[in-house]
């Protein structure tokens, strides 16, 4: 009983009234409804676009199969559903408990006990007996009465036609796409070709329809773990979320503290200054006092003595002590040292509080910026006799791409027209490894057969010359006229190199002398460096200077860490993106401080072990994709990779 509730639940309940279906409908998006509901849907609905109108479930625009018709009798026009139909009556029929009291349909006489699926008839024990013993009965298939209306029985139970109600349906015409008996195959069929037994044709349909649920689980499995990585991205944006607000936090905290640490080292030494100048202040006071007493004093006793005094005692006082003491006062006034001018109040318009505020201006936070995928260039070519393997790829400014294919030994350019693009193509045999821009028109490209090549890009690609080099070379970039840095695996090194392969400055180790890299593959150079930084990917991610100072690592462990970090390259605001070819992303990283700044690109975006990425002038992310597990089962050169563009909004 509990099986037939289930079954009732998931395919026979309408998603408009959830109830059973009454006169089922299921329209093209195979959704099912009942024909009442359907009905009143699409007489109320707001968001007819002409004789289209959307599913109630799925939203999908759904034709009328009769545009004629009003809109009070589309629901009608949709083809019914004899499958729901018949499952429903089924399901029906076992729910309800068999009546005791149903006769038997030979003898009328006696209660059925069993019933025939290829008679359709309800027999008692003895008309099942003799049912059993003639010849052409005996191999009818006959099941207990309770068991009857199961769905496994239901399934074995013959059909019998309409119009030759003795006949079962036994027969398929593939012409008219209908059942019918043998009757039914000389009469009205006989001109009807490639008539066939039905239960053939059952089992040719039920083979497409397991490959169709084949295919379903596939695209379930698919949509899953797409999920399954949104989950994770979603993951790492909360954590992500949760560290950029730790480290906000601790910075603001850390600037609260310098600020305060600077307050009192100013307030300290501003009491300093103010005491110093107060005190040479009230010394400077003090001694005016003392000097403006003796000369009131003087002025007294020279005025009494102009008043009172005899010619005698006038001759002799200003002859005397009184005039040299008075002259010596005046004398003293005019040499006093000269007063300091107040001290200006603290003034906030200089230079240190300009750089304050310029400062707290650019304290924001970086917005993630949304990838929008432009194009997808298929890199396999007619000449190609293997999958191609992009390992590297370069960006002219005139948006012409530079390829590099070791699987095929050779160099792919690519002319991109805004409708189509033009491949030429350079064999370097054995292998090419890595490229980069020497100028609009040239690149340069390492390969296996320890050469180093310059090559003049037009509509063609053409080597105008090439030189060998002591190590085989793998990562390339240009750091200044006639300069390249290039990464040599054999020795853990960076070689400065000129385009005659003289070396000219090595990278290996820090300024203890520890070694820096293990097996270093790409290399990249940003022009917003002024020395001219390079980064390298493998086990960790460098930015160092022209000299190898170390700018940054980043270590490839941790929450936000890369499983195998591969092409390397930096965007118009100096962001590190780097590739995780296990890991099917590329992420970004701060160019100062080397600090996660976000995943960029995942297989939400159709990345499938991504090699190399690139930026072009105008911004746009080129990005390797490989798309061979789509085509797996075509055999071991099958697939491609391709070249994903994106505008980062």
């Amino acid at each position: 009983m509990a099986s037939v509730v289930e079954l009732e639940s998931k395919f026979l309940e309408c998603h408009i009234c959830l109830e059973t279906y009454r006169r089922p409908k299921t329209i093209p998006c195979l959704h099912s409804f009942c024909e009442q509901c359907l009905n009143d849907y699409i007489s109320n609905c707001r968001e007819l676009q002409g004789h289209r109108f959307p599913c109630p479930v799925c939203k999908q625009l759904v034709d009328c199969p009769d545009p004629s018709l009003p809109r009070s009798q589309w629901a009608s026009s949709f083809k019914g559903s004899f499958f729901l139909n018949d499952l429903a009556d089924c399901l029906k029929r076992a729910a309800t408990p068999p009546l005791t009291a149903a006769p038997c349909s030979v003898c009328q006489r006696r209660n059925a006990a069993t019933f025939c699926l290829d008679c359709d008839h309800k027999l008692c024990e003895h008309c099942s007996s003799v049912h059993a013993r003639i010849p052409t009965s005996s191999a009818h298939e006959v099941v207990d009465l309770s068991h009857c209306h199961s769905p496994q029985v239901h399934r074995r139970r013959k059909r019998f036609c309409r119009t030759h109600r003795d006949r079962t349906l036994d027969l398929y015409c593939p012409p008219c796409a209908t059942s019918l008996c043998r009757m039914c195959h000389l009469t009205e069929h006989k001109l009807c070709t490639g008539v066939t037994s039905l239960a053939q044709a059952a089992e040719e349909k039920r083979a497409w329809l397991k490959e169709l649920e084949g295919r379903t689980d596939h695209y379930i499995c698919k949509l899953s773990r797409i999920n399954e990585a949104l989950n994770r991205n979603l993951e790492a944006a909360n954590m992500a979320r949760v560290s950029d607000a730790e480290r906000l936090k601790e910075f603001f905290i850390k600037a609260m503290h310098a600020l305060r640490k600077k307050q009192e080292q100013l307030m300290a030494e501003l009491d300093r200054i103010y005491q110093d100048h107060c005190k040479a202040l009230e010394e400077g006071k003090r001694d005016r006092e003392e000097l403006l007493t003796a000369l009131y004093n003087a002025r007294d006793l020279t005025r009494s003595l102009v008043e009172v005094g005899s010619d005698l005692e006038v001759m002799q006082e200003a002859d005397s002590d009184l005039g040299q003491q008075v002259r010596g006062l005046i004398a003293r006034v005019d040499t006093l040292p000269r007063l300091q001018t107040p001290l200006a109040s603290v003034s906030l318009e200089g230079e240190a509080a300009k750089g304050v505020g310029r400062n707290l201006d650019q304290l924001s936070l970086n917005r993630r910026r949304t990838p929008k995928l432009l194009k997808r260039i298929k890199t396999r070519t007619g000449l190609d006799r293997e999958k191609p393997a992009i390992r590297d790829m370069a960006v002219l400014p005139e948006g012409q791409l530079i390829l590099v294919d070791s699987a095929n030994a050779c160099l792919k350019g690519m002319n991109m027209g805004p409708s189509s693009s033009t491949v030429c193509r350079l064999a370097l045999p054995p292998s090419p490894l890595r490229v980069c821009k020497l100028s609009d028109k040239e690149v340069a490209v390492t390969a296996r057969d320890k050469k180093l090549y310059v090559i003049a890009v037009s509509d063609r690609l053409e080597a105008t010359r090439w030189v060998e080099t002591r190590h085989e070379y793998w990562g390339l970039a240009s750091v200044g006229e006639g300069t390249l840095a290039v990464s040599c695996p054999e020795l853990c090194c960076i070689h400065l190199i000129d385009l005659q392969a003289q070396v000219l400055h090595t990278i290996s180790h820090d300024a203890s002398a520890t070694p820096l890299f293990q097996e270093p593959g790409y290399l990249s150079v940003t022009a917003s460096d002024p020395e001219g930084g390079g980064y390298c990917a493998k086990k960790c991610i460098y930015r160092l200077g022209i000299n190898g100072e170390i700018k940054f690592k980043y270590p490839c462990d941790g929450p936000f860490g890369l499983q195998n970090p591969r092409g390397v390259c930096c965007d118009r605001q100096g962001s590190v993106l780097c590739v995780d070819r296990e890991g099917h992303k590329v992420v970004r990283l701060s160019g100062t401080g080397g600090r996660f700044a976000g995943t960029l690109l995942t297989t939400v975006h159709g990345l499938s072990f991504p090699e190399a990425v690139a930026v072009g002038d105008n911004g746009v992310v080129y990005v390797t994709s490989d798309n061979t597990s789509a085509t797996a089962s075509a055999g071991r050169n099958a697939g491609t990779q391709d070249v994903l563009l994106f505008e980062i909004l």
